[in-house]
């Protein structure tokens, strides 16, 4: 389905909803979710191919339909929402993706919880953007808070504690840890 989208948005510049619902359709894939996923995936490619601009663009619009669609707690409407702050950082519009990431993180916390693995992510992603702009007083309680949620979650055995997340944690919380002059405490 990805491809044939692809062809027909690139070669015959049709418009993307209506040549990606015809599609699904063909594919037996009926539904506005199978659009909206279809869309997603052309994002991704197009962001994979270094075409930020067509992808925020898909991701922005992909993401206000979801939103329609599900409300803005479902969890595709979260992935798009991220999807569209990441897209932004790659764009280098960082001050907007400092405001989707953090409009996103309020929403994964509400709707998945503080422990979910998705919200430290978002939480993780959001502090790396902040440390990047400068804004370390910021950064620093968000960073902490995701640092002890994952220590806890690892001492008690969840899965979701993975080791890789949880150095990038630790590797955010030693870069502000650095930037305060508190050296011995990053090391």
């Amino acid at each position: 389905v990805l491809v044939l989208a692809m062809l027909l948005h690139s070669e015959q510049r049709l418009k993307l909803g209506v040549s990606l619902r015809w599609l699904c359709q063909q594919c037996g894939l009926a539904g506005e979710h199978h659009v909206l996923t279809a869309l997603h995936h052309l994002a991704e490619h197009y962001k994979s191919t270094n075409r930020y601009r067509k992808a925020y663009d898909i991701h922005r619009d992909n993401s206000a339909r979801r939103l329609a669609l599900h409300g803005a707690e479902h969890k595709e409407t979260l992935v798009s929402k991220n999807a569209t702050a990441e897209t932004l950082k790659l764009l280098g519009d960082l001050n907007a993706a400092v405001d989707e990431s953090w409009a996103t993180l309020k929403l994964r916390k509400a709707a998945l919880g503080d422990r979910d693995a998705h919200t430290l992510e978002s939480a993780d992603a959001l502090v790396g953007l902040l440390i990047t702009l400068g804004h370390f007083d910021e950064a620093m309680p968000l960073c902490f808070a995701t640092f002890k949620l994952r220590k806890a979650l690892q001492l008690e055995g969840d899965t979701s504690a993975r080791l890789l997340e949880m150095l990038d944690t630790g590797f955010n919380f030693a870069q502000l840890l650095l930037e305060n002059g508190t050296y011995e405490e990053a090391v």
